[in-house]
This record gives structure tokens, C-alpha cells and sequence, in this order.
């Protein structure tokens, strides 16, 4: 059984690394299922969240490999044949995990644009996924140069950009990045005319983006409170730690917004993730739905765009289909709210049923 050392990190970044991993695997599984079985296909997002993993799956074996080598234990303990792999892998895991907060939050970016029809919205996520291509380009550079030419992942006997000042450029970059994918989010809240307490529930879906602001912001806090004592592995380590926290929260949030609970929330808002439909029940329920049930259509408006729901409306007993009330048009003192559910668009239909007499003849009746 492998010995650690007393004051060593090797155990705890392996530990972390792994554990973070894994759970990041097991929270992108239930998103994919759950968007399978409502729409019964994948959006752009799901396939961004899904190279993400892939990149988190690497970034895991880079820290494993670097602490089998040594990583997180004391730098002068380990051989030089071992602080080559050691320094090599640490660069690999660096910009692995560079690319999977990428593609982490593009698909957050994507799944809230597909919320809004407008061209306003569209408009500002194109940004926001711009600036966040950009600046992960500039990091994966600088990352992959910040060492002299060709030995670029050698920052012990090489000379090197300030790596302190870089890795807290990356950080704070990081954090911004996010900031604005929520406020992305707040734009689209803000706009929707419903009430308040309706707007803090659809933001519970994206405010815990959060902490990934807040994890950037402890990893910079512990770039700057290491102590510097000339043993670089185990003075990164806490710093490495960090930044797998950040990576994990950032999938993990993408994540949270697709599973059932705030996908309902969604439709109760009158939103569609576009390119997909919202089915009115899940496949079993439809195969048991009594004859005495049919279908009704409302339409919804947002910014100018008309949105189709259906439910199902029970029939009474004698064959008559039940009235459905539009709160807009059912009570004239609610006309003039700004709520959501005031301009719901009652749509007229029409049933066939068969009279309850003895005469074979049918009568149609307006619903």
C-alpha cells in the first residue's frame, strides 16, 4: 500500500480529482435521460455538456497521472525524470480543463438563448458565447507559451511569464465569463411580464451559476496565500483543488436547469427550448388516456412570438366538453394586469359526441 507523506497534498488532489469526476459523470446522466424522454432527442447544448465531460474525464487522468509522478508531494523528494512527466501533465490538465469549462458554458449559454424567440436576446447571447470563445483562446496561449520555446511546460529551469500573475488573470476571466452568462439570464427574466415571486423561481434555475463565481474567486484567494518556499508542487496544489471545484460547479450548473422539476417551471412560464416540442404528457400517460379526455389549444405570446400549449380537458359525463376559462377574457378586472396568464389567447374548438338518445343521429356541440 502506497505511504503518503504527513505533510503531503498527493492524497488530497488524487482524492478530489477523482471524486469530482465521477460525480460531474453521474449529474450529466440524468440531464441527458431526462431531455431524451421530454423530447425524445438532444439539443446542441446536451452534445456541448457531453464534450465537457469528455474533457473533465481527461483533465482526471492528467491529476492522476501528475500525482502518481509525485505531484503534491515535496519537489526536491522527486526525481527529475518525474518532474518532467510532473510538469508536462499539469500543463495537459490545465488546458483540459480550460476547454471543459468552455464547452461547459456555451452550453449554458445556448440553453438559456433557446428560451427567447427575440433578436435582442439572440443577439447578446452571440456576444457573451463571442467573449467567452475569445478569452478561452487567449488562456489556452498564454497557457500553452508561458514558458520559453520549445520547453514550454518546464516552468523550474526555464524562464517563464509571471505564472502568480497569470493563473489569477485566468481565474478573474473565468469568473467574469460567468457573471455575464448570468446576467444573460437576468436580461431574459427581467422581460417576462409575470410577477415577482414567478421571476425569483425561474432565476433559482440560473443563480446558482453563483458558485462558480465563488470558486474562482477562493482560487484566487489561495494563488495569493500560498506560501512561496520554492517547492512549486506543493504549492500549487490547494490552487489545483480550486480549479477542479470550479470545473465541476461549472457542469454541475449547466446541468441543473435541464432536469424535470425547472423544465416544468419553464413551461409554466410560457417558454420552449426551440427546436424541440413540449409534449403535453409522457408517452405512458398518453397510451392510458380515457376516451372521455380530449384535447384543447391555448396559445401564449412572448415579445411577439405565439407559442402552442395543449392540455387534456376532461368531457362531463353526458358528452358535453368542459369550458375552459381564459383569465384575460373570463374577468374584465384582470384584463389590464401585466401577468403572463392575462394574454392567453382562447382558442375555439370543436367536438363530435353522440347524443344520449335513442335516435342514431349525432348533434354537434361547441365547446
Amino acid at each position: 500500500m502506497t505511504r503518503f507523506l504527513e505533510d503531503s497534498w498527493n492524497p488530497a488532489v488524487t482524492v478530489t480529482a477523482w471524486f469530482l469526476m465521477s460525480t460531474t459523470v453521474l449529474a450529466v446522466i440524468p440531464r441527458l435521460i431526462t431531455k431524451w424522454l421530454i423530447f425524445r432527442k438532444l439539443t446542441v447544448d446536451d452534445y456541448m455538456v457531453v464534450v465537457s465531460t469528455l474533457f473533465c474525464i481527461a483533465n482526471a487522468i492528467a491529476i492522476f497521472v501528475a500525482t502518481t509522478n509525485g505531484y503534491g508531494d515535496h519537489t526536491g523528494a522527486v526525481s527529475r525524470a518525474k518532474q518532467e512527466t510532473v510538469m508536462k501533465s499539469q500543463l495537459a490538465a490545465t488546458l483540459l480543463a480550460t476547454l471543459s469549462m468552455l464547452f461547459s458554458k456555451l452550453a449554458m449559454s445556448v440553453f438559456i438563448r433557446n428560451l427567447t424567440p427575440t433578436s435582442r436576446d439572440i443577439l447578446y447571447a452571440h456576444i457573451v458565447q463571442g467573449l467567452v470563445v475569445a478569452i478561452t483562446a487567449v488562456t489556452l496561449f498564454g497557457s500553452s507559451f508561458q514558458c520559453h520555446w520549445p520547453d514550454t511546460w518546464d516552468y523550474m529551469t526555464n524562464t517563464c511569464i509571471n505564472r502568480v500573475a497569470w493563473a489569477t488573470f485566468v481565474a478573474l476571466t473565468n469568473a467574469m465569463t460567468d457573471v455575464l452568462i448570468i446576467m444573460q439570464a437576468m436580461v431574459l427574466i427581467g422581460r417576462v411580464q409575470t410577477t415577482w415571486q414567478k421571476k425569483l423561481v425561474f432565476a433559482s434555475i440560473f443563480l446558482p451559476r453563483l458558485c462558480v463565481v465563488a470558486a474562482e474567486v477562493t482560487r484566487i484567494a489561495l494563488i495569493h496565500t500560498q506560501t512561496i518556499r520554492g517547492d512549486p508542487f506543493m504549492d500549487t496544489a490547494p490552487s489545483t483543488i480550486s480549479t477542479e471545484f470550479a470545473q465541476f460547479l461549472s457542469i454541475i450548473t449547466a446541468c441543473w436547469g435541464q432536469l424535470r422539476p425547472f423544465l416544468t417551471r419553464l413551461r409554466s412560464n410560457a417558454f420552449r427550448i426551440h427546436g424541440t416540442e413540449w409534449p403535453s404528457t409522457s408517452y405512458y400517460e398518453r397510451s392510458r388516456v380515457p376516451e372521455s379526455h380530449t384535447r384543447t389549444r391555448t396559445t401564449t405570446t412572448y415579445h411577439g412570438q405565439t407559442h402552442e400549449l395543449q392540455e387534456l380537458v376532461p368531457q362531463l359525463t353526458n358528452g358535453t366538453r368542459a369550458k375552459i376559462l381564459t383569465p384575460g377574457v373570463a374577468f374584465g378586472w384582470e384584463s389590464a394586469s401585466h401577468s403572463s396568464q392575462t394574454h392567453i389567447i382562447q382558442e375555439t374548438t370543436w367536438a363530435l359526441t353522440e347524443a344520449r338518445s335513442e335516435s342514431t343521429a349525432s348533434d354537434v356541440v361547441k365547446s
